[in-house]
């Protein structure tokens, strides 16, 4: 009886020990399952960073396009224009000097010096004035600027390199549909408030300004392809 009685107690003793085995074991699966679960969330977390979305839509062009739709709808404000640009063009009857009353820069970035220089500007193609106010609403036509079409012109200034005692800039205008890379010198007036003042020649053959009724360019004014475009501005927002 005795040797049962012990038998027993043997059994239950070796029957509790596993059952604790596999209740530890247990807990330690669930700890295990656990960390592996966080682990994946915070992958899931880190996949789903904004920065990332916003390089993935970059990738597929959609941002790029939103950041020019935003561009061309920036509101100007006509009170805080920070400088003058200016044009000149001419044939042999008259000596235009004009220029665009209402302009802003939109977007400025300059993390260094002066080669680090990246702008935007939006400028406002129904303030196209000139001396005398005949000829500027002419410039407002179809035949010209066109405004009711077309409202604004936009121009980034960006790879901005040294040459001698000014720089050079690659100033991309875009206006009525088309588009124009052309190299800006300027020089750099003073550096607090920065304030530059430079030039440059836009091929108005690119923009069709100066058309016949069926939009082709054909330059009847006699006052030459290329418009010199100068300016003097303090580069602010």
């Amino acid at each position: 009886m005795n040797k049962e009685r012990e038998i027993n107690i043997v059994a239950l003793t070796h029957f509790s020990i596993i059952a604790l085995f596999i209740h530890s074991f247990n807990i330690s699966y669930m700890k295990s399952l656990l960390n592996v679960l966080v682990f994946a969330t915070l992958i899931m977390l880190a996949s789903c960073d904004p920065a990332k979305k916003t390089a993935d839509a970059i990738d597929t062009g959609e941002e790029v396009m939103e950041a020019i739709v935003d561009l061309s709808q920036f509101a100007i404000n006509p009170d805080n224009t920070p400088g003058r640009i200016g044009w000149t063009a001419e044939n042999e009857r008259y000596s235009a000097d004009g220029g665009f009353e209402s302009w802003n820069f939109a977007n400025i970035s300059m993390d260094g010096g002066i080669e680090s220089l990246d702008a935007d500007l939006v400028i406002d193609l129904a303030s196209v004035s000139e001396k005398t106010e005949k000829l500027a609403e002419h410039l407002r036509q179809w035949d010209y600027f066109d405004v009711a079409k077309y409202t604004t012109a936009t121009a980034n200034i960006s790879n901005v390199r040294q040459s001698g005692d000014s720089y050079i800039a690659d100033l991309t205008l875009r206006m009525r549909g088309a588009e124009q890379v052309i190299e800006s010198a300027f020089e750099v007036q003073s550096m607090n408030p920065l304030r530059v003042k430079g030039s440059a020649d836009v091929d108005r053959r690119i923009f069709k300004i100066g058309s016949d009724e069926t939009g082709k360019y054909t330059g009847f004014d006699g006052a030459g392809d290329i418009i010199t475009v100068t300016y003097d501005t303090e580069v602010r927002l």
